[in-house]
């Protein structure tokens, strides 16, 4: 994990994907990556493509400031919030509001995948339709 942090931090990475594997299922190591994370995630310019799975939103309790940076990023083309090829029975784990606020962010977005947004009202289904609008 540290040597992933190293090529965030030094713009030496096109692709993010955010994943749980097994050392991240234990909570500290969990929060020391994230932590780590959302600390050299700002400063950087070449990621384009960012696949976060459920499992790992499931781990973040509040959302807001992992979607804000990500959405942020200046060079993402791609977002894919899955679970991979790991099908669940579960309903997810993106916390909607979170992501919808910063969606807007996105300015260089051209591909987005959402599997299993729980749209919850009719507000939340109209600022997914704004959103989609915006991007054309």
């Amino acid at each position: 994990m540290d040597s992933l942090l190293e090529r965030i931090e030094e713009n030496k990475l096109d692709a993010l994907y955010l994943f749980i594997n097994e050392t991240l299922r234990d909570r500290n190591e969990f929060d020391r990556f994230y932590n780590n994370l959302i600390t050299v995630l700002p400063h950087n310019w070449s990621i384009q493509r960012v696949e976060v799975g459920h499992e790992f939103l499931s781990m973040i309790p509040d959302q807001d400031d992992l979607f804000e940076m990500l959405c942020g990023l200046e060079s993402l083309r791609t977002l894919i919030i899955s679970d991979g090829y790991v099908h669940r029975k579960v309903n997810g784990s993106v916390q909607t509001d979170a992501l919808l606020a910063s969606l807007p962010k996105a300015r260089n977005l051209i591909n987005l995948d959402l599997q299993r947004l729980n749209l919850a009202n009719e507000d939340q289904v109209q600022r997914l339709a704004d959103l989609f609008d915006s991007l054309q």
